[in-house]
């Protein structure tokens, strides 16, 4: 029975270590150096099995210091004109609750007008 790694797809501030193989699972991200770097020599060695493989030096391995986060969001306000604007003039389309900007931030920034947005879709 094969042993379940742990390990994420998506960068977390509890997986900052990650391993990219383009021709295996693309990026992971680990808890640990010493798990990322053991996965990483079994990727290397997949490369070298029957014959050395040049692709082999695209694996990379590194740590997340920052990732694309959502910043300055904005919450549509409750009431817009029947064309879509809020008293302030901003245009709103069918379907958009909120609107904002994104930003490499630390990893596991939140950005704090999320809030604000939970609170409605409650």
């Amino acid at each position: 029975m094969a042993t379940k790694i742990d390990k994420k797809y998506n960068p977390d501030k509890d997986y900052p270590y990650f391993l990219y193989n383009p021709k295996g699972n693309g990026f992971e991200y680990f808890r640990t150096k010493e798990l990322r770097d053991n996965c990483a020599s079994d990727e290397v060695q997949a490369y070298l099995d029957d014959a050395w493989d040049e692709q082999v030096t695209n694996i990379v391995v590194g740590e997340v210091t920052g990732q694309a986060s959502m910043v300055d969001l904005e919450v549509k306000p409750t009431t817009t004109d029947e064309e879509g604007v809020d008293g302030e003039g901003s245009y709103w389309p069918d379907g958009c609750d909120c609107r904002c900007d994104y930003k490499v931030m630390p990893v596991g920034f939140v950005c704090p007008s999320t809030n604000q947005l939970t609170q409605k879709w409650r």
